[in-house]
């Protein structure tokens, strides 16, 4: 994957969230929009909205530092960090509280039916590598997590669900002369005897 891991990640879970409830609810997705949000976006509350937070990265402890095999040259063998990213997915509504649990059971739904996103699931505004893959579960977040991260808003609590995708491969940059291995940095100036 290219430099672009982290937005392809978030950019491929609201392409799948839109694409597949405008497949059960029609164009209108019933009435709800699928927006990536920061935390700054929760100054007052939207409206008829799907949101995700990216709310934290973490390394990934399983796939701290893999080699990928070596491709067709000049692709060497490459090694990359594994990442897991942690999501909040909240439903906004306007109208009613079942409104909001229905398309949050549709969303929920949706990322338990498509909990393996790879090939042509994958946002195809990135490069990606033919071994990429996400994999996305409900994260386990305890009530006071939960509540610890809403204290951060400047919004009163919402029906929410983390989900962590992983793993999300952060490949080193390839140069035009060639893989980057290493980088030197010096400090301070050059001292002559």
């Amino acid at each position: 994957m290219s430099v672009a891991s982290i937005p392809g990640t978030s950019d491929t879970l609201v392409s799948l969230l839109q694409g597949q409830l405008e497949n059960r609810l029609g164009v209108s997705r019933g009435g709800f929009d699928v927006s990536l949000f920061r935390s700054a976006q929760f100054t007052g509350p939207p409206t008829n909205t799907v949101s995700l937070l990216l709310y934290r990265v973490d390394i990934d402890a399983t796939r701290r530092s893999v080699e990928t095999p070596a491709g067709p040259p000049p692709r060497a063998n490459r090694q990359w960090l594994g990442l897991e990213l942690s999501y909040l997915l909240t439903v906004w509504g306007k109208n009613s509280a079942s409104g909001e649990q229905v398309i949050l059971q549709h969303c929920m739904e949706i990322l338990q039916e498509f909990s393996i996103l790879q090939g042509s699931l994958l946002c195809p505004a990135y490069s990606w590598d033919p071994e990429d893959a996400l994999r996305i579960s409900l994260a386990p977040m305890n009530h006071e997590d939960m509540m610890r991260l809403w204290d951060g808003f400047d919004l009163p609590y919402q029906l929410s669900m983390p989900y962590l995708v992983r793993t999300v491969r952060l490949a080193p940059r390839e140069s035009e002369n060639g893989l980057t291995t290493s980088r030197a940095l010096s400090l301070g100036s050059r001292l002559s005897p």
